[in-house]
C-alpha cells in the first residue's frame, strides 16, 4: 500500500503505476473511504485506502492535468494527459471522469508510446495459426478482424501486423482512438469526437488518400463497418478490432449492427479471437487465439448457416477454438486451468 505522502502528488502515483507496468489506475470514492487501485496483468490491486477528505483534491489535480472542467461534477468527461515526470519518453494517458453515488470516479488508461512491437512469432500463436495469419496479411485486399474484450491484447496484435506490413512500397494509414504506439513510416490519424472527427468521417477521407492498407482501431457502429467493408471490397487490406466473445459471435455482432450478411462474409479474409492468460509465474500474460480463415468452403457455410456452431464449422476447416487453444497452454505448463476457466468460456 502506498503511504499518504505519495498520494499528496498524483504524479508520483502515476509514476508508481507506470513503473509497475499497470495498464489502468482507478480513483474511487466510497461511502466511508477513498481508494486507489491499479490493474496489473489483468487484475486490480488495491494500492491506497484513506479518508474521503482527499477526494476533491485528487479529482481537481487530475482534471487540471487533463484540462477538463473542474466545476463540472454532474456529467462524465473524457480527456488526455501527456505525462513526462521522470520518464525518458511521454506517457499518453486517457482519462474518464464519471459521477457516482459517492462522488466522481476517475479511471486512467496508461498508454506507453515507447512500447516495443512484438514479432509475429512472439504473440503466442500456434504454428498453424501463424501461417494462417501471414497468409491473410499477404493478400492485397480483404478484411481482417481481431476480436475480444477490453484488455485482451487486440491492439498489440494489430500493431504487430502493421510492423510486418510496413514497407516503403505500401501506403499504410491508421485511424485510432487514441494512437497508442507511434509507427515510423505509417500515416496515423487520431479520432477527435469533440469536433465530430469520428472513425467514419476520417475513413471516408482516407479512401481518397490512395492507401494500400488501412487499420481501423475499432468498429463501433454500422457506418464505420460499412466503410471498412467497402474498402476491403475495392482493393484495400483492412485490419480492425471488434468487441465479441469469439470468432463466430463476430459475425452475429456485425449482422445485428445492420450489416448485410453476404456483404460481410464476402469481404472477410480472417477472424481472430483472443484472450490474455496469466502465466504460472504470474508476472506476465500470454496470448491464446482462435483463427477462422475465410476459405471458400467456410464462406459458403457462414452465408447459408445463420446459427453457425464450431462443431459444424470444423467440418469445413480445422481450427482451434479459444478454449482448445487455452487448454493447450495448460498442457504445456504455461498457465493453470483455474486461469483458463476465469478467462475463457466453454465453446
Amino acid at each position: 500500500m502506498l503511504p499518504f505522502d505519495y498520494i499528496a502528488h498524483i504524479s508520483d502515483v502515476i509514476l508508481y503505476a507506470y513503473q509497475h507496468r499497470a495498464s489502468d489506475l482507478h480513483f474511487e470514492p466510497g461511502a466511508n473511504h477513498y481508494q486507489i487501485r491499479m490493474r496489473q496483468h489483468g487484475l486490480l490491486t488495491l494500492i491506497f485506502r484513506g479518508s474521503l477528505d482527499i477526494a476533491a483534491r485528487i479529482t481537481t489535480q487530475l482534471k487540471v492535468m487533463a484540462q477538463l472542467d473542474i466545476a463540472e461534477q454532474r456529467l462524465p468527461q473524457d480527456g488526455r494527459i501527456s505525462f513526462m515526470r521522470h520518464t525518458a519518453h511521454p506517457l499518453d494517458i486517457r482519462i474518464n471522469c464519471c459521477p457516482t453515488l459517492f462522488g466522481e470516479k476517475i479511471v486512467l488508461r496508461l498508454l506507453d508510446q515507447n512500447t516495443q512491437v512484438r514479432s509475429l512469432n512472439a504473440l503466442g500463436l500456434t504454428l498453424e495459426q501463424m501461417n494462417i495469419f501471414q497468409h491473410a496479411l499477404a493478400r492485397p485486399q480483404g478484411l481482417i478482424l481481431v476480436t475480444g474484450p477490453t484488455g485482451s491484447g487486440k491492439t498489440t496484435t494489430l500493431y504487430t501486423a502493421l510492423h510486418c506490413l510496413n514497407q516503403d512500397t505500401q501506403h499504410i494509414v491508421t485511424v485510432e482512438d487514441p494512437i497508442e504506439i507511434t509507427v515510423p513510416g505509417v500515416t496515423q490519424i487520431p479520432v477527435h469526437e469533440k469536433i465530430n472527427l469520428n472513425f467514419a468521417r476520417i475513413l471516408r477521407s482516407v479512401l481518397r488518400q490512395d492507401p494500400d492498407i488501412i487499420m481501423v482501431g475499432e468498429i463501433r457502429d454500422k457506418e464505420t463497418a460499412e466503410i471498412a467493408i467497402q474498402a476491403a471490397q475495392t482493393g484495400h487490406l483492412v485490419l480492425s478490432t471488434l468487441h465479441a466473445s469469439n470468432g463466430l459471435e463476430t459475425i452475429n455482432r456485425l449482422v445485428h449492427m445492420g450489416i448485410a450478411r453476404y456483404e460481410l462474409i464476402s469481404s472477410l479474409s480472417l477472424i481472430i479471437a483472443q484472450r490474455l492468460l496469466r502465466t504460472l509465474a504470474g508476472k506476465e500474460r500470454i496470448g491464446v487465439y482462435e483463427c477462422i480463415p475465410m476459405t471458400p468452403a467456410v464462406k459458403q457455410y457462414l452465408i447459408h448457416e445463420h446459427a453457425p456452431a464450431y462443431s459444424t464449422l470444423k467440418q469445413h476447416v480445422p481450427c482451434l477454438t479459444l478454449r482448445e487453444a487455452a487448454l493447450q497452454k495448460v498442457a504445456l505448463g504455461l498457465t493453470s486451468l483455474t486461469e483458463v476457466n476465469r478467462m475463457v468460456q466453454d465453446d
